[in-house]
């Protein structure tokens, strides 16, 4: 198995966005190593998503547990 560490081209000054060209041209660049993994096609992906992503989504997070 190959573990992959790329982040995804996302910008989110005005919501989450991606240029089409960036992220078609990652996923061909991570395509042979999904295809070939085994004992399925699979990948491991290692800092996906940007840290100022993160950030704004653990500062998002509902910190207290829903009551049903």
């Amino acid at each position: 198995m190959s573990i992959q560490n790329v982040t995804l081209p996302i910008a989110h000054d005005q919501g989450l966005r991606m240029d089409p060209q960036e992220a078609r041209a990652l996923g061909s660049l991570l395509a042979d190593d999904y295809a070939r993994a085994d004992p399925f096609p699979h990948i491991v992906i290692d800092g996906i998503l940007p840290d100022s992503v993160i950030d704004e989504i653990k500062a998002n997070f509902p910190t207290e547990a829903l009551k049903s």
